[in-house]
C-alpha cells in the first residue's frame, strides 16, 4: 500500500510540472551549443521580457540569431505547443548587455493575450590558428621592471585582423620572451609567437677601489671594484683578474660579474697597480734618530715619528712632524718613548698625499764640506765619501759649528710642561721632573725638546 501511495505521489508531482510548462506564456526550445533563459516565463499582461544567453566554449550568436514567435494563448494552442504551437508572427529582440561573442542579455516585448516561443542558432567561432603575429620592437635592455613589447601586429588569412587579446608579453630579467593571443568574439584558439622579443644586459659603470699600492708580503693582491648603475636593490660583484704577488707594476682586469642582468663596459674596466717592497729603518743601541728617503709613500714605522727640517739657526736644527713617509721626500724618524731597537717596518700608505711647505733636507750626494749628515743623534759636517744620503746642504745655512742639535718645533706637546715649571729643571716628554739627565732619549728643558 505504502509503494503505491509513492507511485501516486510522483505520478501526480510529473502532471503538476507538466502542466506548469504546458501554462507557460514564454517557451524555450531545446537548443544546442549554448543555453537561453527567461527571467519571468509567466508574465502579467503585456511586459518586456528578458532573455540570459549563454553560447557554448567556442561559439557565439548576435541578436539576429535569435527568433521568438508570437503564439496564441487559447486552450487549444497551449495543448498544442509540444507539436507546435499556434504562430502568429515574430517579435523584435533587442540586445542588452553582451560580450563579443554575444554572451549576456536581450529582451523583447510581450503583448497583452499572447506567448511566446524561443529559439536560437549558436554559431562555432572561426579558428585563428594561422594568424601571423609580427613584432617589430623586438629588443629591450634590463630596466629592473617589467618590460613588454607595444609594437605588435596580426593578420589572419592575409588581412589586418584586431579580434584578441594578448594573453602573454612581459619580462622582466634578461632572456627571450613568447608574445600569445587569444581570439575574441567570433573568434577562437590562440597563436604564440616564441621569442617575440629579448631584454638584453645593461651595461654597468666601474669604480676602481683603493689602495692601488701593496706592500710586498708573500701574498697575492689586486685592487677590488664595484659596479655602478645598477636597478633598484640589485646586487653585482665584480670579479677582478691580474692578482700578483712580487714587487713590481701590473694591470688589474674586470673579468667578469655573477649578476646576469648586466654586462661589463667596453671602457674603464682595467686598472694599474703596484706591489712595493716596505721601508725598514735599523735603531741601535742609544740611536734616537735615523734618515731614510724613499721612492713611495709609506706608513711611519710603529714607535716611531717621522720628521721634516724646517729651519736652521745657530747650532739648532727644528724639525716638525709629518703624518707618514712620502715618496721622494727625506725625513728624519726619531725613536719614541719606549721603542726597543732594532728594525722597524713601513708599509705602503694609501691615505692620500699631502704638501709639505718646507723641509731643507736633500737626499743625494753631499757636495761640499759645508755641508750636514746625520750622525748619531746630531748633524755634523759631511767628511767625504761617494755614497747617497739624507743631508742639509750648508750653502743655505747660517750655521758655523761642526756639529748641530735637533729641535722638536712643535710647541703644542710642551705648553703645558712650560707653565708648570719656573727655573731651570729637566722633564722627560711625559712631564715629570727629574735631575741632570743620565741617560740618553728625548727630554725637556727651557721649554724645549732636547735629545741627549
Amino acid at each position: 500500500m505504502k509503494q503505491i501511495l509513492r507511485y501516486f505521489v510522483l505520478f501526480t508531482l510529473v502532471l503538476v510540472s507538466i502542466k506548469a510548462s504546458a501554462d507557460d506564456r514564454v517557451v524555450i526550445a531545446s537548443l544546442t551549443n549554448g543555453t537561453i533563459t527567461v527571467d519571468n516565463a509567466n508574465p502579467t499582461g503585456a511586459a518586456t521580457v528578458t532573455l540570459t544567453v549563454t553560447p557554448a566554449e567556442g561559439y557565439y550568436i548576435t541578436a539576429e540569431d535569435i527568433k521568438v514567435q508570437k503564439t496564441t494563448t487559447t486552450a487549444d494552442s497551449r495543448s498544442l505547443r509540444s507539436a507546435g504551437p499556434a504562430i502568429a508572427d515574430n517579435l523584435s529582440v533587442s540586445e542588452g548587455t553582451v560580450d563579443d561573442a554575444g554572451k549576456g542579455t536581450y529582451t523583447f516585448s510581450l503583448p497583452e493575450g499572447y506567448g511566446a516561443y524561443v529559439t536560437a542558432t549558436f554559431t562555432e567561432c572561426t579558428s585563428i590558428t594561422g594568424a601571423v603575429i609580427t613584432v617589430t620592437d623586438n629588443s629591450k635592455v634590463y630596466n629592473g621592471a617589467a618590460q613588454s613589447t607595444e609594437a605588435i601586429s596580426v593578420t589572419l588569412g592575409g588581412n589586418a585582423f584586431t579580434n584578441y587579446t594578448i594573453t602573454e608579453n612581459s619580462g622582466t630579467n634578461v632572456g627571450s620572451y613568447n608574445v600569445t593571443i587569444q581570439g575574441t568574439g567570433h573568434y577562437k584558439g590562440s597563436v604564440t609567437k616564441e621569442n617575440a622579443f629579448t631584454i638584453t644586459p645593461k651595461e654597468v659603470g666601474i669604480t676602481w677601489n683603493e689602495p692601488f699600492t701593496f706592500t710586498y708580503d708573500g701574498e697575492a693582491h689586486v685592487p677590488t671594484a664595484t659596479a655602478t648603475g645598477l636597478c633598484n636593490e640589485d646586487v653585482c660583484t665584480v670579479t677582478v683578474s691580474g692578482a700578483q704577488t712580487n714587487v713590481g707594476e701590473y694591470t688589474a682586469t674586470a673579468a667578469s660579474l655573477d649578476n646576469g642582468n648586466y654586462k661589463l663596459p667596453t671602457t674603464g674596466h682595467t686598472h694599474t697597480f703596484s706591489i712595493i717592497n716596505g721601508m725598514s729603518v735599523t735603531l741601535s743601541e742609544g740611536q734616537n734618530w735615523a734618515s731614510y728617503n724613499g721612492t713611495a709613500d709609506y706608513v711611519t714605522p710603529e714607535g716611531l715619528t717621522a720628521y721634516v727640517v724646517t729651519a736652521v739657526s745657530g747650532n739648532t736644527v727644528t724639525v716638525a712632524s709629518i703624518n707618514y713617509v712620502p715618496a721622494n721626500t727625506p725625513v728624519l724618524l726619531m725613536r719614541n718613548e719606549n721603542t726597543t731597537d732594532g728594525t722597524k717596518t713601513g708599509a705602503a700608505y694609501t691615505g692620500g698625499t699631502s704638501t709639505i711647505a718646507t723641509n731643507l733636507l736633500k737626499y743625494g750626494q753631499p757636495t761640499a764640506y759645508t755641508d750636514y749628515v746625520l750622525k748619531g743623534n746630531e748633524f755634523v759636517l759631511w767628511a767625504g765619501g761617494t755614497t747617497n744620503c739624507v743631508y742639509l746642504p750648508g750653502s743655505n745655512l747660517s750655521a758655523a759649528s761642526r756639529s748641530l742639535s735637533i729641535e722638536i718645533g712643535d710647541a703644542t706637546a710642551i705648553r703645558t710642561i712650560k707653565e708648570q715649571k719656573s727655573d731651570n729643571n729637566w722633564y722627560t716628554i711625559k712631564g715629570t721632573k727629574i735631575n741632570n739627565p743620565q741617560n740618553k732619549g728625548v727630554y725637556i728643558h727651557n721649554g724645549k725638546k732636547i735629545i741627549r
